[in-house]
């Protein structure tokens, strides 16, 4: 199974998008196009977002099934920026506590696991 790739699975949805509609300008071997780049972006999604890839998976049937389908990929695109974007906040938000605590801005490291609060080691050097 491949690693998790946020952008690499809105690239594949965008290049779907592209392909959906030059499939519906008259040229239907774009529809296969489509539905290949729909598969990359589940695969791209599967390991550590199962949920957002069946999503995609189940529009990508449904339109296998009916080519006038309409998959609302602006709107996966937009929920999947958002999940990307929590990702930044949170890893963001760890490597700030991370750099504080090697500082010793908010404490320092308990021998055996955990964080001791600046006061508790000001009260341990006492």
């Amino acid at each position: 199974m491949r690693p998790t790739c946020l952008n690499c699975a809105r690239k594949h949805l965008a290049k779907a998008l592209i392909n959906i509609n030059e499939s519906r300008l008259g040229y239907p071997a774009f529809r296969w196009l489509a539905i290949g780049h729909l598969s990359e972006a589940e695969d791209e999604l599967l390991a550590r977002y199962p949920a957002e890839a069946n999503r995609i998976r189940d529009h990508r049937k449904a339109f296998e099934e009916d080519d006038k389908y309409i998959i609302p990929i602006l709107e996966i695109i937009d929920d999947l920026t958002a999940l990307f974007d929590r990702q930044v906040q949170e890893h963001n938000r760890e490597g700030v506590l991370r750099s504080l605590l090697e500082e010793g801005s908010i404490g320092s490291k308990k021998p055996g696991g955990g964080i001791v609060r600046s006061e508790e080691s000001e009260q341990s050097k006492a």
